[in-house]
């Protein structure tokens, strides 16, 4: 089964409402949705759609539904990250702007990485990962979330954590996981996001 589109949209503080939660699992090709506030800035949401296939997707992104959302950024990605967002309290959002070919990939830069939290100690509190590439749909990226994608390469890592706190924990573990294997996402991008966003399934 292929991997499903994961949506992302930065909104406001507050859950999108029941009757229009209600028109997007109408939609076909939607598995799962998620919303959460940022933990860096809760005047910023992000609503977290699963869909099944890139045309299920598109024709939500490029519908009028999506437009009335006013999302201030819309970013679609190839990511298997939905059971991550529901076992894991926290969630980390990794985002490489302007990667190089193959960063996102299993042998790149970011598969790398993951590998390393994996097969050398996972770091307490860790969850999981998944990662993936930016998608091109009609109607996403960018900061107006209703413009063509801008073309940029990116890249989405999701970390699952028990809190940000066991995050910052383990970065700072001068002989941990992370700091071993951290060059990997500091080489091979232009410029980075990152947010943890504790979501919940609507």
């Amino acid at each position: 089964m292929a991997s499903p589109i994961i949506i992302f949209q930065t909104v406001g503080s507050n859950a999108p409402s029941t009757p229009f939660l209600g028109d997007i699992k109408d939609k076909t090709g939607v598995l799962r949705i998620f919303f959460g506030q940022k933990i860096e800035d809760p005047t910023s949401g992000v609503l977290v759609t699963e869909w099944s296939s890139q045309s299920g997707a598109r024709a939500y992104i490029s519908s009028e539904l999506a437009r009335n959302l006013q999302a201030k950024e819309t970013l679609a990605y190839v990511l298997n990250a939905a059971d991550i967002f529901t076992a894991a309290p926290c969630t980390e959002v990794f985002t490489a702007f302007g990667a190089e070919e193959g960063f996102g990939s299993a042998d790149g830069n970011v598969g790398r990485f993951v590998s390393g939290l994996e097969e050398t100690g996972k770091p307490e509190g860790y969850f999981g990962a998944a990662f993936g590439e930016e998608v091109a749909l009609v109607g996403g990226g960018g900061e107006t979330g209703g413009e063509e994608n801008t073309g940029r390469r990116s890249v989405r890592l999701v970390i699952g954590w028990e809190s940000k706190d066991a995050h910052v924990k383990a970065k700072e573990q001068e002989e941990g996981a992370i700091q071993r294997y951290i060059h990997e996402l500091r080489s091979g991008r232009e410029a980075v996001e990152l947010y943890h966003v504790a979501l919940t399934q609507l």
